[in-house]
């Protein structure tokens, strides 16, 4: 059997390194965020997938929609926000704030 009792017991230990490597840089890549409305984007986007809020996202999504049409996002910017977006219309929604705890601890590094 490829899985016996003593796997199984390894289970949380490897779940602890998975979560170690990525915390320390194995995991997605962030852009650096260069506008203050990105950074109001992100931070309102995490609010909304905190809450699980719908309402939240739309107004979310349409600032994100009006930021990219006037230019203020870079376009790597705008297309890791709306991946986090979809994320949480997905009902992924502790990914998606997962994504923007790490988009932001990316800006610190």
């Amino acid at each position: 059997m490829i899985f016996d009792n003593a796997w199984l017991r390894r289970g949380p230990m490897i779940s602890v390194l998975l979560t170690c490597l990525l915390a320390w840089g194995c995991g997605p890549s962030y852009p650096k965020i260069h506008s203050r409305e990105s950074l109001e984007i992100l931070l309102a986007l995490r609010t909304a997938c905190s809450t699980q809020n719908l309402e939240r996202l739309r107004k979310v999504e349409k600032a994100l929609d009006q930021a990219r049409k006037e230019g203020k996002l870079s376009q790597e910017e705008a297309d890791t926000l709306s991946r986090i977006v979809e994320l949480a219309r997905e009902g992924h929604w502790q990914q998606a704030e997962q994504a923007c705890r790490a988009f932001q601890k990316a800006q610190v590094r």
